[in-house]
């Protein structure tokens, strides 16, 4: 019992690990075989609009050849495959359960496939990913093994329903990267660091800005398993509720809080970054997009604000100076204006952008013509 514990929370290690990161499907074949003693294993998601076969994920006796065929012509004649999809989802099934160890020798598919590849025993199931997809799942052992057990079986049914989990979590991440990729060449054209996130800060997309704020040493900005962080937990925290606040306001046209502005210093203490999160439409998907500027290299166009919004001279200059990360106060002494006078400028601004806080006006001329490249 405890052995298959211990093998059962391997396995869903690591496959939730693979959900987050393509890369890791490659190895996971051979996990899970290893997990259950046995030399081969095939993971794949058939179906979906073409009705093709995905296969995510095999064991090294399963050369690129022997795929290729199997996918060309073998799938078709699968007798595993063809006998369990009339099985109840969700459970494990032994080989011998669908076909006799007889017929399955007398058939094409063991005869011309499968035998090279040293399969005759199989513990399998299939489980729905999505609506027109259904995972398919094989762990394989050769003529002369003992053959799979209870145990064996019992495991295999504890570990499914975490793999279809993880499975539709991939099938999220790549739906969301694919929505995402259509922003790429719009936020390349902005000089500010833009990066294209999920609910949960994990980067879909991201500007060559962007890049190269994670590639300055002293940089307050990282990205950890394909999640934008910072360097402390507190400030980490802080954007990450930004974020998930700003994904729900693209799911419900209102910001719930509003988040700030996050100042975030240089380990060198060469200047700071000044962090703000905006919600984001793409066709149909929900993400939130990061802004990152530095402040004292940060230029907007004030005329181009004035063209865009109906500013007035003034009004463009007070909302430059709130991009480039002055406060209110600050302003107020370089105008010599009273801090009174230029919090009235920003409500009018706030009411000309149909805006509501200074995060979000930020957010807005950040992701705006103004802050566009020059050409």
């Amino acid at each position: 019992m405890a052995d298959r514990l211990e093998r059962l929370y391997g396995l869903v290690d690591l496959v939730y690990g693979a959900a987050l990161d393509e890369s890791e499907w490659a190895g996971a074949a051979a996990r899970i075989a290893d997990a259950f003693g046995t030399h081969s294993a095939g993971l794949q998601i058939v179906g979906g609009d073409d009705g093709s076969t995905d296969i995510l994920s095999t064991t090294a006796n399963l050369t690129v050849q022997a795929v290729e065929a199997y996918r060309a012509h073998y799938v078709s004649t699968d007798v595993w495959i063809r006998r369990a999809s009339s099985l109840k989802p969700g459970t494990g099934v032994l080989g011998q359960e669908l076909i006799s160890d007889a017929d399955l020798i007398r058939s094409e598919f063991w005869q011309d496939w499968a035998r090279h590849q040293r399969q005759f025993h199989v513990l399998g199931g299939l489980m729905p990913v999505s609506e027109d997809q259904t995972l398919v799942l094989a762990v394989h052992a050769d003529r002369f093994w003992r053959g799979f057990d209870e145990d064996d079986r019992q495991l295999f049914g504890a570990f499914l329903p975490h793999l279809q989990r993880a499975l539709k979590i991939r099938r999220k991440g790549l739906l969301e990267g694919e929505r995402a990729a259509g922003l790429s060449d719009a936020i390349d054209r902005f000089r500010t660091a833009v990066w294209v996130v999920g609910r949960h800060g994990r980067i879909l997309a991201m500007n060559g800005a962007a890049q190269d704020v994670l590639e300055l040493p002293a940089s307050p900005l990282v990205m950890r398993n394909s999640v934008l962080a910072t360097r402390r937990g507190e400030t980490t925290n802080r954007l990450l509720a930004a974020i998930s606040a700003a994904w729900a306001e693209d799911r419900s046209d209102r910001m719930r809080q509003p988040h700030p502005p996050i100042r975030l210093e240089f380990l060198d203490a060469s200047g700071c970054l000044h962090v703000v999160v905006a919600p984001s439409r793409q066709d149909g998907g929900r993400h939130a997009l990061v802004f990152a500027s530095q402040p004292r290299l940060q230029r907007t166009d004030a005329a181009m604000l004035k063209a865009l919004f109906g500013l007035s001279t003034a009004e463009a200059d007070i909302v430059a100076r709130l991009v480039a990360g002055d406060s209110i106060r600050e302003i107020a002494q370089s105008r010599r204006a009273s801090v009174q006078t230029v919090r009235s400028q920003v409500k009018t601004v706030l009411s000309k952008t149909n805006t509501r806080t200074q995060a979000q006006l930020v957010g807005l001329i950040m992701g705006s013509l103004a802050n566009l490249r020059s050409a």
